[in-house]
């Protein structure tokens, strides 16, 4: 590890004149303690990988992010809060952006003035899906396996997403779009893979969705095989009016495990 020895240094009598390599020294020891605590957590440098905080919310082309940290590159980047709405056709992605303290640039010694502060954060911003490091939604949690997409069954449009996190239960997130098309009456949407489905039972959640330009009450299912449906409430059944818009469906979490009995 590596340290500064101020041993030699004593008030009053002797001083040190510290050459730039004395920075280079102390750069280079959080430097390597950032890289030793990373390596640790098993964290790829070449993903972003949520350490804490960071939540980003999407709800068509307006999304926010929650305040929190990020590693990239053995780097720790903060990431302030944040709300936009995307431009048609763009979407949010991860930049880092750099800016220095109030006080710089500072004058040196011949005269010449430089910004010495630097302030490095990954920053969420409005992009054409990927121009920046990453999508928003391309990057990974250190309490999970990050945001995987499950292909959706024919005649399903929009997107779900799924990931399993630390405590082994699975969440899901989805907007669906134009599900009508999908084949009646069993409102297949998606098949999770093996290793992200119920243990046992079902897991299922109420939502609420447009038939015939009416909203009615479903329930989204997803089976022990891994199936999500969209099931019609009044029979338990999958819906032979399945919905025909779009459906927004909640993050929904699941466990992997039994649940324990009293």
């Amino acid at each position: 590890m590596k340290k500064l020895d101020l041993s030699n240094i004593q008030e009053g009598v002797r001083r040190a004149k510290l050459p730039k390599q004395t920075f280079e020294h102390l750069q280079e020891s959080y430097e390597e303690i950032t890289q030793a605590l990373l390596k640790t957590l098993t964290i790829d440098p070449d993903e972003i990988t949520i350490l804490d905080g960071a939540v980003v919310t999407e709800d068509g082309q307006d999304y926010d992010v929650t305040a929190g940290w990020v590693a990239y590159q053995n780097e720790v980047f903060q990431v302030d809060v944040a709300a936009f709405t995307a431009p048609g056709g763009e979407t949010a992605v991860w930049n880092i952006v750099t800016t220095y303290i109030a006080e710089d640039p500072i004058q040196y010694d011949d005269g010449s003035t430089h910004n010495t502060h630097p302030i490095r954060k990954m920053v969420l911003q409005s992009g054409v899906s990927g121009s920046g490091i990453k999508d928003w939604d391309e990057v990974r949690s250190l309490n999970s396996t990050g945001w995987l997409e499950c292909p959706l069954a024919s005649g399903a449009g929009g997107k779900l997403l799924y990931r399993k996190n630390i405590d082994n239960t699975v969440t899901i997130r989805s907007k669906l779009l134009g599900v009508g098309g999908v084949s009646n009456p069993f409102s297949l949407i998606a098949t999770l893979p093996v290793g992200y489905r119920p243990f046992d039972g079902q897991a299922w959640i109420p939502i609420v969705a447009r038939y015939s330009s009416q909203v009615f009450n479903y329930k989204l299912s997803i089976s022990n095989t891994g199936e999500i449906s969209i099931m019609n409430t009044l029979n338990d059944e999958p819906g032979n009016n399945a919905p025909d818009g779009d459906v927004y469906i909640p993050d929904f979490t699941f466990s992997l495990v039994p649940t324990p009995t009293s």
